[in-house]
């Protein structure tokens, strides 16, 4: 939004003028906006736009805060990068025979369903302008701090008697599932602390990549053979790749600056091994998410 210009005659010439200096009690001091009585009211005439000022605050914050709008200081851009997913856990089954045209085969196989990666977190920026005494908090899903969404865990059969194909009776069902761990998601949110005044309720959030999908065996069959064999048909899946985090701004007052993108954070967590037996903990977390505040003032 172009902000409020005042002008004054120089050289046979009408200028903008940036910076608005008065007097006061000896002393020049820099003012923010010129107001001028018109039709009854008070208007804004001049309002010195955030380009204009000097940066003089930058700092990122990795965990949630509570921050006071310092004197001097007219501007902020608050920065969100969002959390990445994490990756999700693989499930696996040892040992046992495969069900081959009704009946066991000879061999034993291992099966393994393979996890997915965590999406990408959201990316949010806005410029808006503060007051001195103004007040604003952020912190993760439902604003408490912490980590970036954790990788999943990877699970799998244990090995008995059975899965060896040496025991007569059955001890997994059809429709029997084991599955790995789905990898977790954080959003980041920053809003304003409205028990103090303020320029207009801003909200950001950065919601945080989803987490990767586990893998799941199901078990779709089964068989036995007159040898005492018992066999197994398995299959795997998935959901997918965990979904991309998206980012929104709004606010009551003027925002000067904005721009959100879905995907725009840091990167998701990687899947878990897709190799038997898959390994806890080989899945990853997704980057860590942060917020940075420059702050523009005098």
């Amino acid at each position: 939004m172009a902000a409020e210009t005042l002008s004054v005659r120089d050289g046979g010439a009408w200028k903008p003028v940036i910076y608005p200096w008065v007097r006061d009690n000896y002393e020049w001091k820099q003012i923010h906006k010129v107001h001028v009585r018109s039709g009854g009211q008070w208007k804004v005439a001049h309002r010195t736009a955030w380009g204009d000022y000097t940066e003089r605050y930058n700092n990122t914050y990795l965990t949630g805060q509570n921050i006071t709008v310092p004197a001097g200081i007219h501007y902020w851009k608050v920065i969100i990068v969002g959390h990445g997913g994490g990756g999700g856990g693989g499930a696996g089954a040892s040992a046992h025979y495969e069900c081959n045209g009704g009946s066991p085969g000879n061999s034993l196989h291992y099966h393994v369903a393979t996890p997915t990666a965590g999406g990408s977190g959201g990316y949010a920026s806005a410029v808006f302008e503060v007051q001195e005494g103004s007040k604003y908090y952020w912190g993760n899903t439902a604003e408490t701090t912490g980590p970036a969404g954790g990788a999943g865990n990877s699970e799998y059969f244990n090995t008995n008697s059975e899965e060896s194909g040496m025991t007569n009776g059955y001890s997994h069902a059809i429709g029997e599932t084991v599955t790995g761990g789905t990898g977790g998601s954080y959003d980041i949110l920053f809003r304003t602390d409205t028990s103090v005044a303020n320029k207009g309720n801003v909200s950001i959030d950065a919601n945080g990549g989803g987490g990767g999908s586990k893998g799941t065996i199901t078990v779709s069959g089964r068989c036995f053979s007159i040898s005492s064999r018992v066999g197994y048909t398995l299959s795997n899946s998935n959901s997918g790749v965990g979904s991309t985090g998206t980012a929104s701004v709004s606010s009551t007052g003027v925002i000067e600056e904005q721009t959100t993108t879905s995907g725009g954070g840091h990167p998701g967590g990687s899947a878990g091994s897709g190799t038997y037996p898959p390994t806890n903990g080989s899945a990853s977390s997704g980057g860590s998410g942060s917020v940075q505040i420059i702050q523009y003032g005098i």
